[in-house]
């Protein structure tokens, strides 16, 4: 295992626990975290990715538009 937080994760997950919040740092093997158990599971897994880097992206563009919209609208009395 890469990290002791990789190994404790993997345990948790091969042994079926629920309802996981796994937080760890770059670089500390989070994706063998996903792609590792549907190598053992019998049936089908499907993995969903979502770049936290694109979630910040669009909640950066969504505040930008907010800001812009107050200063608008903030400018009319």
């Amino acid at each position: 295992f890469k990290t002791i937080g990789q190994s404790t994760a993997l345990t948790h997950i091969l042994e079926n626990q629920r309802d996981l919040i796994i937080v760890m740092p770059t670089g500390s093997g989070k994706s063998w975290l996903f792609l590792g158990p549907s190598l053992v599971e019998e049936e089908k897994v499907t993995i969903v990715f979502i770049l936290f880097s694109a979630l910040k992206d669009q909640f950066v563009v969504m505040l930008l538009n907010l800001l812009e919209f107050l200063h608008v609208f903030g400018h009319q009395n």
